[in-house]
């Protein structure tokens, strides 16, 4: 794992990730704490447990943890965890802004590919795919949550009838943003 930390003193800022590979033995690949700004991780390999309902993503952080801005995850292959990606504001008068989610593939997540809670995004021309075995009862492709921004371009798919109640987009208390996917 990489974990990508910021404290009072030294918050982390213009820091480019690339061509890096994680494989399963990690419990996620990128996490994000604290206030991160102008990061940019793009064409890395994050290979997670495909089986495992554990709460992990190959892109993480914790709500609470810290502000995110100018964030792009940019042409990345996931696979596994329990999110694809993850990532949060603080709550939801103190959003995340500038984040760019965009051009990756995400394969065999087990309940969410793309999770925003309290951020400002561009999720642009993703393509999100179902686990087909050891599924959940619900798969989401993205869920934005208390968020706002644009959700254009991207390809949803679920590959598995055990999978009873998907949603593709699921929108809830989304404000100012096209959604067009």
């Amino acid at each position: 794992s990489v974990y990508v930390p910021a404290d009072d003193a030294a918050d982390t800022r213009n820091l480019t990730i690339n061509y890096i590979t994680f494989l399963r033995d990690t419990a996620s690949g990128f996490i994000f704490s604290g206030n991160c700004d102008n990061i940019e991780i793009s064409h890395c390999n994050i290979l997670l447990d495909t089986t495992s309902s554990v709460s992990e993503a190959p892109f993480g952080q914790n709500a609470g943890t810290g502000f995110l801005n100018n964030i792009r995850i940019r042409n990345n292959y996931m696979t596994g965890g329990y999110f694809g990606i993850i990532l949060q504001g603080m709550n939801t008068t103190q959003k995340s802004t500038n984040l760019l989610i965009d051009s990756n593939i995400i394969e065999n997540s087990y309940f969410y590919g793309i999770y925003n809670y309290c951020g400002e995004a561009k999720i642009e021309a993703n393509i999100i795919r179902s686990r087909v075995a050891f599924t959940n009862n619900s798969f989401y492709g993205i869920r934005s949550y208390y968020a706002e921004g644009t959700i254009v371009g991207n390809k949803i798919w679920q590959r598995s009838n055990t999978i009873i109640s998907s949603c593709g987009i699921s929108l809830y208390y989304h404000n100012h943003g096209l959604v067009a996917s």
